[in-house]
């Protein structure tokens, strides 16, 4: 992703590097914000009982989420090891996240007797 415009986050000078949630956002403000909505998401997923709205929901932001932190370390030349390692901790979280669906029959170990 080319992004060349400033971040949207208020007062803030620094060059856009994604897109996230329809907005254009620095590497920092990029990072708080996953960060943020990880923590929201979290603990509202710790909540037995998620309509299926929700869980699309939840699909869309992990797919989002992951997505855009995989683009940013793959585009962003020049990461410190603690963005790296940021980053890195997002897709991990966010795939934590992220409802496991049962394996259909056909993809399943067979067990070895």
């Amino acid at each position: 992703m080319n992004v060349r415009n400033r971040c949207s986050a208020h007062s803030c000078a620094d060059s856009a590097v994604t897109v996230f949630a329809e907005r254009e956002l620095c590497l920092n403000h990029f990072l708080s914000r996953c960060y943020e909505d990880l923590e929201r998401l979290d603990r509202r997923g710790r909540n037995p009982g998620q309509n299926n709205g929700e869980i699309t929901s939840l699909k869309n932001f992990v797919e989002e989420c992951s997505r855009r932190a995989l683009e940013v370390s793959l585009s962003c030349e020049h990461l410190d090891n603690l963005q790296r390692g940021r980053l890195l901790d997002i897709l991990l979280w966010a795939g934590e996240l992220c409802p496991l669906e049962p394996l259909p029959p056909e993809r399943r170990f067979a067990h070895s007797a």
